[in-house]
């Protein structure tokens, strides 16, 4: 799928802001290196984002600091809807698992990946999925009461990123009840139980919507 969007689409933001750091690497690259470049503008990019990681984390999840302990319950209210809102058409999402422990969402098209491809930089792709390193650090702090795995990436050459959120072991009340809940931009299309899935890879996250 391209990275084209609609008029009035949230995506416009992001690919302006794609298009942006593509011209800044490309500027940068013939000067210092592609390892170089990547290395300065994950530094310029990462530093304002931890400064408001929990602003983000509240815009983009729901998480509040009031009660940091519920953010997996956000996360399974707010992480699809919000994407949708927050990001627009550019990303596609699909609800893989969703029960008392766990929440998986497959993201299986990615504007940020798409538009490092189209223009010949696909080693790009990867510092977007870098910067999540922010959030996923302050996720895994101890009164969130969650953990965060993201097995596979677009960026790395997989067919989806797998964003795999679960809660902490300790809270887990109830047993499975894996669903699919497929969505495209403002579209959704929700689909009957269909049993315990094939146990992913895990292995520690990688460093956006």
């Amino acid at each position: 799928m391209g990275h084209a969007t609609k008029s009035g689409d949230p995506g416009w933001r992001w690919l302006i802001f794609t298009w942006s750091v593509l011209v800044a690497y490309r500027a940068l690259k013939l000067f210092v290196g592609q390892t170089t470049a990547l290395k300065i503008l994950q530094a310029v990019l990462s530093r304002p984002f931890k400064w408001r990681v929990k602003a983000y984390m509240l815009d983009r999840f729901g998480i509040s600091q009031d009660v940091p302990g519920e953010a997996f319950d956000r996360i399974v209210e707010n992480f699809i809807a919000r994407g949708e809102k927050l990001y627009g058409s550019g990303w596609t999402y699909v609800q893989s698992v969703r029960d008392q422990r766990r929440c998986y969402v497959d993201v299986t098209n990615c504007l940020f990946n798409n538009v490092c491809k189209a223009h010949a930089a696909p080693e790009l792709a990867s510092l977007f999925c870098a910067l999540d390193g922010v959030w996923i650090e302050e996720l895994h702090k101890a009164q969130y009461e969650a953990h965060f795995e993201r097995p596979t990436t677009l960026a790395a050459g997989d067919d989806r990123c797998r964003f795999q959120f679960s809660r902490a072991e300790a809270e887990v009340p109830f047993p499975a009840q894996p669903h699919i809940r497929r969505s495209t931009g403002s579209q959704s299309i929700a689909e009957p139980p269909i049993g315990e899935l094939g146990r992913p890879r895990h292995h520690g996250a990688t460093a956006k919507e």
